[in-house]
């Protein structure tokens, strides 16, 4: 038996009872099935990655690029869907019981966590930028996830700066508190600069004594200037509750699921038809 558009248009007009039945069928179900399912809100926030030698208080007044390369936007990306931020959201805004998991068995857990990264969308958009949405039963909160997201990203793009400078300045400090007895302040450092520039090789002791001084300072100034309002990316579309459905695409689902029987239901008669003529051969 050979299939062709006539042996199908014969099949859909011998069986076209048998079609009319099943699609009213599966419209009726998959119309009640997509009115009970939850509405879902999205809420989006598009940023831009920047440099960290851009905030970098060590670099940023002899670097002049602002905005960062490929991968500062991948690790912007690798941030938004770290664990570190997803726990610190599932926490926040006590996730278990909004998803209804119980997170004292391990598969809710996981299952919670998976259904976490299946609400949050991180991706690069075609103009360099990182778009971060979050999509939940309620519209405030949508945004108020997204913009924690920003903000933890912000945090640990600084925390790495800081425990870096904290490091340095520990190191400066502990050179000055083992070698110079501790001096720290300009008076004591220019006193004791003054009683070692009269003797022997004073002056190099002394430019020595400053030098290690001064280090401790710009330590300390930059230990400062990190941990004060600093912003490691730039936010150009802040997220904002949006209370426009983004879910579920209830004609979609029904029309999909209307499509699907149709070609399901088409293909369940060719092969009857064609086993039917088989048998009828035999």
């Amino acid at each position: 038996m050979e299939i062709n558009i006539l042996t199908v248009l014969n099949i859909l007009n011998r069986g076209k009872k048998y079609f009319f039945i099943v699609f009213i069928s599966t419209f009726i179900l998959s119309t009640v099935i997509a009115f009970l399912l939850p509405v879902i809100y999205g809420s989006t926030a598009v940023l831009f990655a920047l440099s960290p030698k851009s905030y970098d208080p060590r670099t940023k007044f002899s670097y002049l690029e602002l905005y960062g390369s490929v991968e500062d936007i991948n690790r912007t990306v690798a941030l938004a869907e770290s664990g570190q931020i997803r726990d610190y959201i599932l926490k926040k805004y006590d996730m278990a019981k909004r998803y209804q998991y119980d997170t004292t068995k391990a598969a809710d857990a996981y299952y919670m966590r998976q259904e976490y990264l299946g609400n949050l969308d991180v991706k690069e958009t075609n103009k360099g930028a990182i778009s971060i949405t979050f999509y939940d039963r309620d519209a405030d909160t949508a945004a108020l996830v997204v913009n924690d997201i920003i903000e933890q990203i912000n945090t640990i793009n600084k925390a790495v700066i800081s425990d870096a400078v904290q490091k340095q300045f520990n190191t400066y400090q502990k050179v000055m508190q083992d070698k110079y007895n501790g001096l720290d302040s300009l008076a004591e450092i220019l006193n004791a600069m003054k009683t070692q520039g009269k003797s022997p090789g004073g002056e190099v002791a002394s430019m020595e004594m400053f030098h290690a001084y001064s280090r401790v300072k710009e330590a300390e100034v930059n230990l400062q200037a990190i941990q004060d309002d600093v912003q490691t990316v730039q936010v150009i579309e802040k997220a904002i509750p949006n209370w426009k459905k983004a879910k579920p695409q209830r004609m979609f689902l029904i029309a999909s699921a209307c499509f699907s029987t149709f070609i399901i239901t088409l293909l369940f008669l060719l092969i009857k038809d064609r086993k039917d003529f088989e048998e009828s051969n035999n």
